[in-house]
Parts: C-alpha cells; structure tokens; sequence
C-alpha cells in the first residue's frame, strides 16, 4: 500500500515521502535496519536545497532497496555465503574440543558435540523461519551484543596467546609480557574492525579458509604420526562439574549462530539458504565433522594435558609443525572481524536514537561510528588483560550467552511466530 501511495501519491511534499520511508522501516527486518544504520561513507557536502533534493532521492533508493525483505545491497554468491558461514563458525571453539573431552570425558564429549551440533543446525533454520515475524528483539539483541563482545574477548586471547608461544618456542630465554602482546594485538585489529563490507569479508574469509585447512591438515598430521593413546585408557565420563564446563565450551563453539541472519539477508538468492543442500546444512554438516575430529583425536593424543587450545599443545619441533600456529592466528582474525560485525551493526543502530548524534554533522556521525568500533575493540583487550584464562572464559561466554542465543531464543520465537497464527 506504502508503494501504491508513493506512485500515484499527486503530491511531492519531502514530508510525504518521509512518511512512506518510516512505514516502511517499522515494518522491515532489524537486520535490514541494521544495514542502513550501518553505512558509514561520507557523503558530499551540498547545499540547503540539494540536501532536500538528495534525501529525496536517497528515499526513493531505500524504497526499491527494502520493498524486498530479501534484498539488501552487496549481495553475496552461494559460495561466498558458505565461505562467511564456516569462518564464522570455525574458530576457537574447535581447537578446543580436546578439552571437552578432557573435562567431560572420552564418549561423553564425543556425543556431547555431536548431538549440539546437530540441535544448532535445525535451530539455526528455525531461526531464518521465524525472524521476519518478530518485530521487537531488544533481548536479542542484548544476548548478541554480550555473545559476540565474548567473542571478540576469547579471539584476543587466543591471538594473544599463541603469539607468545609462537616466539616463545624460538627465542626460549626472551622475556615476552603477555600485556604487551596483547596491546599489540588490539592495535593490529583496530584499523582492520573499520571495515564493514561484508563483500570484503568474503575474499579474506577464502584465505582464511585455506590457512585453517592447512594448519588442520598439519594439526592432524602431528595426531596421528606422534602416537595416539588407547581408548581404554581415557574416561568414558567424569563428573558432573567437568561435564558443566564442558557444556558451556561446545555452547561456545557454535559460534555462528549469530551471522545466519545477517549472511541470509546479504545473498543473491536467500530462498537457497536452508535448501536441504544449501548453504546452511553443507556447512554445519562440515563444521560438525571437524570439530568431532578434533574433540576425539585430539584427546585421544594429549588426553589430560590437554591445553585450552590444541594450537598449545603442538610443538615447534620439527620445524614443519611451526606454522601451525601463525595460520590460526591469521584465520582466527578473520573470524573477529566476522563476529565484530554484529555488535558493531547493533550499536550503530542503537547510536542513531541519540538526539546528539542523529543530530550531528555527516562528518561528526562518521567519526562516531568509527570511534565506537574502536571503542569495542580496546573493550575487548581490558576483559582479556583481567581474564587470562582461554577455557574458563569460553566456558563462561558459552554457558551464559552462546547457549540462549542458540538453543532458547530460536525455539522461543517459534512459539510467538506460531502463536499469532494458531488460528
């Protein structure tokens, strides 16, 4: 009806027009909203005039742009998607797994992970089911802010930390302070969480791809070639404590839960997302196979020496092995830039209900917007420099936050969404 007005609407008042793009906008997706929000080019100056002439035709831009709630703008191939969908799900969480095993046993963990992960798969289509019926996801949002803020915090520290392995496994008597990584860390990520181009994402998510084959590759070629222990040797199950812990690392490492929607949003042909071939299931099909392989062999390796991340316990010797931590960094980086997308693309939507910035100069909101990413990124380096401990805050984020974004809220908005339509 919004469309039938602006097209035979007489009258070319601004006003007019300005009503038809906030009816619109309270009926759009938040995760559409959020791409508006969250554009931050700076536009030309011009003047009094022009400026009304060009929000008058920025309207009639976003009004062919957001008729179609499929339709977003940098659209994103099937195989790009797959590519943003798996980094986004394959981090720290995986390299982890090991320590599943360790806290809650050999065959516990084992079908801990498995039956996770195939929860977190049909919730995640749930979730592309039911979003577009939910109109308020102030709870959501506060979940995701927390969730993925958690893992910007767990990336920092898992950089952090196999950086100074890295060097230490070479220059043994060089004194590295993990404060100085770590700041170090934050200032390298900083001007690389400016970008929020999710095109962009998906190049370097290829690259990142490829490092994390790789480093898996040699991840396994060191399990398997340096003697595994025997299965009768390692618990079947601890105790209910260990198994708690355990519980909230597999919560955490399927971490992707997050981008479903906004990676859905940004594809050519979104219909093809849940498709029983589609990008979804392929990749968690993917994402749950390696990160059995690396929760079992991993522990079948260490068994009780198992570290926070597997990448800790691989040696320098021999040098083949090194890279291994180098190419996880990399992927591992990648991956926050993933995750850093959804906070960023929240606070900038919440930013614009401020009267002192919705009021400011296009150059003063730029800044804004740039400064609030940076803002979130020394965030995340105080939180690791007061917990430095990788498992214990994995377990933390992903028994608090992960868990309610993957496991209650999509059930949850499937109740609403089929209770309006119980009828």
């Amino acid at each position: 009806s919004v469309l039938d007005f602006w097209g035979t609407s007489n009258s070319c008042l601004f006003v007019n027009k300005i009503i038809a793009i906030f009816l619109l906008r309270s009926t759009m997706p938040d995760s559409e909203k959020t791409s508006i929000a969250d554009n931050e080019h700076l536009p030309t100056n011009t003047s009094d005039n022009s400026s009304v002439h060009s929000a008058d035709e920025d309207g009639e831009n976003i009004m062919l742009q957001t008729h179609d709630p499929h339709v977003m703008g940098d659209h994103l191939k099937e195989s790009q998607a797959l590519m943003n969908f798996i980094k986004g799900n394959i981090g720290t969480g995986m390299l982890s797994m090991p320590v599943v095993l360790r806290y809650a046993g050999l065959w516990t963990g084992f079908f801990m992970i498995l039956i996770a992960g195939s929860m977190a798969a049909y919730l995640m289509k749930v979730l592309v089911r039911t979003s577009r019926s939910i109109r308020e996801q102030h709870t959501v949002n506060l979940f995701l802010i927390v969730t993925q803020i958690g893992f910007s915090c767990v990336y920092t520290l898992f950089i952090t930390e196999n950086i100074r392995y890295f060097i230490h496994g070479f220059f043994p008597q060089l004194p590295v302070s993990f404060y100085l990584v770590a700041f170090l860390v934050c200032l390298a990520l900083t001007p690389m969480c400016l970008c929020s181009d999710m095109r962009v994402f998906a190049r370097i998510s290829a690259v990142a791809n490829v490092a994390t084959l790789l480093g898996s590759i040699l991840i396994f070629i060191y399990l398997f070639t340096s003697g595994l222990q025997p299965l009768d040797s390692l618990p079947v199950i601890t105790n209910p404590q260990g198994m708690l812990v355990a519980f909230g690392i597999v919560m955490f490492s399927f971490e992707g839960i997050s981008l479903v929607l906004p990676i859905e949003s940004k594809m050519e042909n979104p219909d093809s997302y849940i498709h029983p071939c589609g990008v979804l299931n392929v990749g968690m099909i993917i994402i749950i196979a390696l990160n059995v392989a690396f929760g079992f062999f991993g522990f079948m390796r260490f068994g009780e020496d198992a570290k926070g991340t597997i990448t800790l316990n691989i040696p320098e010797y021999p040098y083949w092995f090194s890279p291994v931590k180098p190419l996880f960094i990399i992927a591992i980086m990648v991956t926050y830039l993933l995750q850093f997308y959804i906070p960023a693309s929240i606070f900038s939507r919440l930013m614009e209900k401020l009267r002192c910035h919705r009021e400011a100069s296009d150059r003063r909101r730029y800044i804004n917007l740039k400064l609030m990413r940076i803002g979130l990124v020394m965030f995340a380096y105080l939180m690791v420099v007061t917990i430095p401990k990788l498992d214990l805050m994995i377990s933390l984020i992903g028994a608090f936050a992960s868990s309610m974004l993957a496991f209650i809220l999509p059930p949850v908005l499937e109740l609403v969404h089929l209770w309006e339509r119980r009828n």
